[in-house]
């Protein structure tokens, strides 16, 4: 399978550009799993930035995301099958048991997998608030980047470019009422 030598071109790749990563928080302060939200159009930096523990990103069932799937694995990043389009119901189960059973976090596109563009849905919101769970929105600024002609304008970072990271202050979703008010809070600060 080409999925090994794939993972391997990213990983050379990573040497040629710079990310520079900042919390406006401290992680260990939070006792329990997060929802990390970020654009669609952001993905390619996230794996580099994972440094252990439990965590399981939310991957659609289509071609493409059974081989983001298959290379995440090589980053020890685990995938829960589904989207906002396909089986919606049993990828929130999932990721709700993989949270409170399995003390896990879960990243999510909340514009994904297929847009609108910068368009915050309401199920990492849901899912935080049944989970009795914090968000923790993630901006991604590029300097020097490629960015594709896809639906979520998809970067890739330029060689000897620079990443900027930032981890927000955690977001609690502690009535269903607050779910769209914070979902335009999140949408707005990404």
């Amino acid at each position: 399978m080409w999925t090994f030598p794939a993972y391997l071109l990213l990983r050379f790749y990573r040497l040629f550009f710079k990310v520079r990563v900042s919390w406006s928080f401290k992680r260990e302060d939070i006792h329990s799993p997060v929802v990390y939200a970020f654009w669609h159009g952001n993905m390619f930096v996230m794996p580099f930035l994972y440094k252990g523990g439990c965590i399981k990103t939310l991957v659609s069932t289509h071609r493409d995301g059974r081989l983001a799937t298959q290379i995440m694995r090589f980053f020890s990043i685990g995938n829960i099958p589904g989207s906002s389009h396909r089986e919606p119901y049993q990828a929130f189960k999932m990721m709700l048991k993989a949270i409170k059973k399995e003390n896990c976090d879960i990243a999510i596109t909340p514009d994904g997998p297929k847009g609108p563009y910068h368009k915050m849905k309401k199920g990492p919101l849901e899912l935080a608030y049944l989970a009795k769970v914090p968000i923790v929105p993630i901006r991604v600024e590029h300097r020097r980047a490629w960015q594709l002609k896809s639906w979520d304008r998809f970067f890739i970072p330029k060689p000897l470019s620079e990443v900027s990271v930032k981890f927000l202050e955690p977001v609690y979703v502690n009535d269903k009422q607050d779910i769209e008010r914070i979902s335009s809070f999140i949408g707005d600060v990404l």
